[in-house]
């Protein structure tokens, strides 16, 4: 047994934590904002941050329930099964990462776009 497992494991659900906090933030703050992402972008900006969004909390979700289930065959001493489940959860996390970054980077690209390549736009 790795003497820090047990700090490797509670990063992890801590990482897990961060990524369903922010990802489910931030679609209730962009629906609670939708007239000022709107004025700043549009809304195909607006439709595709919630989507990359929602899909990133799915795979958070996903990866808190796979580590959960590792965690109940890892006592059961069931590798085969423990290993499968620790790997799904790492690779949820690391698409639930892609998915919020993107959806980020999607957001802050459209405003850059709708305020300076656009013609007949107004500055802010």
């Amino acid at each position: 047994m790795h003497p820090d497992r047990e700090q490797i494991f509670g990063n992890e659900a801590f990482a897990i934590g961060m990524l369903q906090a922010v990802a489910g933030g931030s679609v209730v703050a962009a629906i609670s904002q939708l007239d000022k992402i709107l004025q700043y972008a549009n809304m195909l900006a607006f439709l595709l941050f919630i989507t990359l969004m929602s899909f990133g909390l799915v795979a958070a979700i996903s990866a808190a329930y796979w580590r959960h289930q590792y965690k109940m065959w890892d006592v059961k001493q069931k590798p085969g099964k423990a290993g499968w489940y620790l790997s799904a959860m790492r690779r949820s996390m690391l698409l639930a990462l892609i998915l919020v970054v993107a959806g980020v980077l999607w957001l802050v690209g459209s405003f850059w776009y709708v305020d300076y390549c656009l013609p007949n736009t107004p500055n802010i």
